[in-house]
């Protein structure tokens, strides 16, 4: 018996840009899908935690999502390779900061059928991602006291993930993630928010100190140098770039601590 998917009512028209094969997909469709929504955010990615989109006129995502699609309606019958598509589909839309479309897709996934730790990762932490690239797509300067709950709450979910995955790189990915949102959550304050300039410095030392736990040796060196020192994988780069950032980014905002005449002890790398 055929399983059917239901439709994805406001993507419709963007996603049937392509036509929809007759026969069912072989290795080598998926292949190019998986690598042609590789190449879409692999450059974003390893431009966190400070990405800015323009979503109004950043449309690579066009290409890999309608790619998909042609798989996916090609192969109702097959949940588990449709599922995982589904979810990178969702997250190519959601890193471009197409969020109506994205939770639109996210909501045809069915998370019983994703046997993969990446794909039921990103799925388990959908709501987090799409909230955290409005966040950083929009040029939001620090998160309102009205929404600290929510951060806190994305925070612990990103930390649960970096500490129970086996894979190393979702390890380091959603390790900066839950950094990337505590940063931005510590930067506002004394700017109206609740939390003090005080506080925020005495959270600078674990919130670092965790973040930097989950890279390994040849990461924290390829941070602290400008050659890439001690790698030799595309991937251990891309962790060191993340890294390497997020890391320069609490130097700064420690600095201004600082020059504020507030002591910050910022572990080292």
């Amino acid at each position: 018996m055929k399983l059917h998917f239901r439709p994805i009512s406001e993507a419709a028209i963007l996603l049937t840009l392509a036509m929809i094969l007759t026969s069912c997909a072989t290795k080598k469709d998926v292949q190019a899908a998986v690598a042609s929504t590789n190449e879409t955010i692999v450059d974003l990615l390893v431009e966190q935690p400070g990405l800015r989109l323009n979503a109004a006129t950043d449309t690579n995502w066009r290409q890999p999502v309608a790619q998909i699609e042609k798989i996916i309606q090609s192969n109702p019958d097959q949940p588990i390779m449709v599922n995982h598509l589904r979810v990178r589909q969702a997250w190519v839309l959601t890193v471009y900061g197409q969020h109506n479309i994205a939770n639109e897709v996210w909501r045809n996934v069915d998370p019983k059928s994703l046997v993969t730790e990446r794909e039921a990762n990103l799925y388990a932490n959908r709501k987090g991602l799409t909230w955290w690239m409005d966040k950083t797509q929009s040029g939001s300067v620090f998160i309102e006291d009205s929404e600290t709950s929510l951060a806190r709450s994305h925070i612990a979910r990103f930390d649960s993930s970096a500490n129970a995955v086996e894979s190393h790189d979702l390890e380091a990915y959603f390790a900066t993630l839950s950094g990337s949102v505590s940063l931005k959550l510590l930067s506002g304050a004394g700017t109206g928010s609740e939390l003090s300039l005080e506080e925020a410095a005495a959270d600078i030392p674990s919130v670092v100190t965790d973040l930097v736990a989950h890279f390994t040796t040849g990461e924290k060196t390829c941070a602290r140098s400008s050659d890439g020192t001690g790698l030799n994988s595309p991937s251990g780069f891309r962790n060191c770039a993340y890294l390497k950032k997020l890391y320069s980014e609490f130097e700064v905002f420690s600095d201004k601590l600082i020059a504020r005449g507030v002591n910050v002890d910022l572990p080292e790398l």
